[in-house]
């Protein structure tokens, strides 16, 4: 980390990135408390149930995956996966989804409960040894059977959530190979598409009972939209998510200046009791930060803030980036963007586009990476350790940061915005 004399230079750890999320959701009332209803009732719900969250890129579907998680996993009477998102096509599959699931809710579990999951451990683990060779229906009953009874054990003192995001790539199961091959026993051969249709089917063998899975996902492709509508059965479990109105961004300033407030105070505590005495001069970076980002909101009166609306069009992903892009001096006067917006609706994207594409083009590959990272996190792009690792030490540099070191600057990003992970494809 390096530090001006005059203004400390933030990095990864700054108060800048608190700024491109608050800590709360905003807007989202109707569809929590339509899922809490649906949680309510798997106290009388014999079977499994979907609950269905839809959107367009960028309106805030992990992120209310998230909350509810979070919410959820607090409460003694349920046990909840943590958020098995599709875009890691190791999902795809019906056993590699099963098997997703039920690690998620053994992390849930106490010693006595894990003991359910004693004869799913051992087909499971005889099919990853036969892997590699034939899959034998006997293999793939055996995993079926002891995930169907262990869930139906926890089930009797429990209610199990299922969380899954990115379900619009549901639709890439069913391909050319699939539909050729998908009457013989190979691995692939049955979707996680088939066994969620499987797990919904409303008879005495359910395979979860007790169960709500929540799955969110893109209003495209329509056919995958529709079924996954069909699927919910009802329209009190479907909630579609809108951007923010004009109330809700003037909502969403108020919130970032209670947090950098809240940030701020915490870091002089932190400073007054020196309790980190070897991240004193980051710590003294952040407070800068926080100063800074607070002064520059305060400047931003009511008809700037309504500005923003007309720039987003209220898209939750749009508000955070052209916030973050006025706070780094990165976008013109926002009035005159919203003037401009009005006149063309596209001329805001490409305003937006053009502030980004300048940040990243004078980004310095030997220099702080928060920047770009920042940006590419909001704009979906994968990025995990390994890449970050490639980034911030140069190609061909030497090394100034371990794998480690970047691993913990991405969990670290992660809490403070979203960062999709390409997990198969470093």
């Amino acid at each position: 980390m390096t530090v001006n004399n005059a203004k400390p230079t933030t990095t990864f750890r700054s108060a800048q990135l608190l700024t491109l999320r608050v800590p709360r959701l905003i807007g989202y009332q109707n569809a929590l408390d339509k899922i809490e209803r649906a949680v309510g009732a798997l106290e009388q719900q014999h079977g499994t149930t979907l609950f269905h969250v839809a959107a367009n890129g960028g309106m805030g579907k992990t992120f209310l995956l998230q909350h509810v998680r979070d919410t959820l996993q607090k409460r003694q009477n349920l046990l909840v996966t943590p958020i098995i998102d599709f875009y890691d096509i190791t999902v795809h599959s019906d056993i590699d989804l099963v098997d997703r699931i039920a690690q998620g809710l053994k992390a849930q579990c106490d010693e006595q409960q894990r003991g359910h999951f004693a004869a799913y451990n051992k087909a499971i683990h005889d099919f990853r040894a036969h892997q590699a060779g034939a899959v034998t229906k006997e293999d793939r009953a055996a995993i079926r059977n002891g995930f169907n009874q262990a869930c139906a054990d926890l089930a009797k003192t429990h209610g199990l959530v299922v969380l899954i995001d990115t379900g619009e790539l549901l639709e890439f199961h069913q391909d050319d190979v699939q539909r050729k091959f998908g009457g013989l026993d190979f691995r692939l051969a049955a979707s996680s598409r088939d066994w969620l249709k499987e797990a919904l089917k409303d008879n005495d063998d359910t395979l979860l009972p007790r169960t709500l899975i929540v799955i969110a996902s893109r209003l495209q492709p329509e056919a995958v939209f529709q079924e996954l509508h069909d699927l919910a059965e009802i329209d009190e479990r479907c909630v579609r998510l809108d951007g923010m109105d004009e109330a809700g961004v003037l909502t969403y300033f108020e919130a970032l200046e209670v947090e950098l407030g809240r940030r701020k105070q915490a870091l002089e505590a932190e400073k007054k009791n020196n309790a980190y005495p070897e991240k004193a001069e980051e710590i003294e970076a952040e407070i800068y930060a926080c100063e800074d980002a607070a002064s520059k909101l305060e400047g931003l009166g009511a008809k700037a803030r309504l500005a923003v609306h007309k720039i987003t069009g209220g898209l939750p992903v749009s508000i955070s980036l052209t916030t973050q892009l006025y706070l780094d001096g990165k976008l013109r006067e926002l009035n005159v963007l919203a003037g401009k917006a009005a006149e063309d609706p596209r001329w805001a994207k490409i305003e937006l586009r053009r502030a980004m594409v300048n940040a990243l083009a004078n980004y310095d590959s030997f220099g702080d990476a928060s920047e770009p990272l920042q940006y590419l996190g909001l704009l979906r792009k994968g990025m995990t350790a390994k890449r970050l690792y490639a980034v911030w030490n140069g190609f061909d540099g030497p090394e100034r940061h371990s794998l480690q070191d970047c691993q913990v600057v991405i969990d670290f990003l992660s809490t403070q915005t979203f960062v999709k992970e390409l997990i198969d494809s470093d």
